[in-house]
């Protein structure tokens, strides 16, 4: 630094927590070299122990004791006490994840079964068994967003074209299978400050839906078949082909 200074007896201190490290030094300069040693200190990284990403966030000023030697409005010392504070940048959310289960009951088709044995008396419709449908909603928040990116919107309505894990590690291990999550509308909330900036807050929404065949999980353009008691895919004959209702994107944008 430019401005010549001296450390004073009991200086620093250093206080680690939970929420991050802070220091507080107590310099001694020249009375008129006060303001220049300020700002050179401020936003400047804690110069005494390497690596802990601590900044300085205010510095104040005090009279060394000492005669004031000014006349008029203006103070005039020999020497000043600088007290600059380091600090860790506040820790703030950048990302959330959230995994809510799901269950749809789905009735069966009532043709396919008889009371008592093969041979017996039909169902009627309000007879018949249903089956229990297990999924996920999957939602990722992501926070203080400069901009929405053009694919929360131009995505909706499609399923991931390749396997998406969650990004929390709390959940390292978990991996949702090409196609078996489909994008639902996000929420988009934009918070704008006194001076006019603007940050966004985008809440993703998927829904899970792995439609096993077998042991593999096959996704949404699969559906289930009653006759098979499987999900099958289905044909469509007007371009002769499987008919995917849900097309696939790529979900790494979001």
């Amino acid at each position: 630094m430019a401005v010549n200074f001296t450390e004073l007896q009991g200086s620093p201190d250093e206080t680690w927590t939970d929420e991050g490290f802070s220091a507080t030094r107590r310099l001694k300069c020249a009375w008129a070299s006060r303001k220049t040693l300020a700002e050179e200190l401020l936003e400047t990284e804690y110069p005494l122990i390497a690596d802990t990403s601590a900044y300085c966030r205010q510095v104040s000023i005090t009279p060394h004791p000492g005669k004031n030697t000014g006349s008029g409005d203006e103070s005039a010392y020999d020497y000043a006490i600088v007290t600059a504070t380091w600090e860790t940048s506040e820790i703030e959310d950048l990302v959330s994840e959230s995994l809510e289960p799901t269950a749809e009951f789905e009735r069966l088709d009532h043709k396919l079964f008889r009371w008592e044995n093969a041979d017996g008396d039909a169902l009627e419709k309000d007879e018949a068994p249903g089956r229990l449908i297990r999924g996920l909603e999957y939602v990722k928040t992501r926070y203080k967003q400069a901009s929405v990116p053009a694919a929360a919107l131009s995505l909706i309505g499609c399923v991931n074209q390749a396997a998406v894990s969650p990004v929390t590690p709390g959940l390292t291990g978990l991996s949702f299978a090409a196609e078996t999550l489909l994008y639902q509308p996000p929420m988009l909330n934009r918070t704008i400050k006194t001076d006019g900036t603007g940050l966004w807050t985008i809440t993703y929404r998927f829904t899970y839906r792995p439609n096993w065949d077998g042991a593999t999980a096959r996704g949404w353009n699969w559906y289930w078949w009653p006759a098979a008691q499987a999900y099958k895919q289905i044909y469509s004959l007007k371009t002769s082909s499987v008919y995917v209702n849900y097309p696939t994107g790529d979900f790494t944008a979001l």
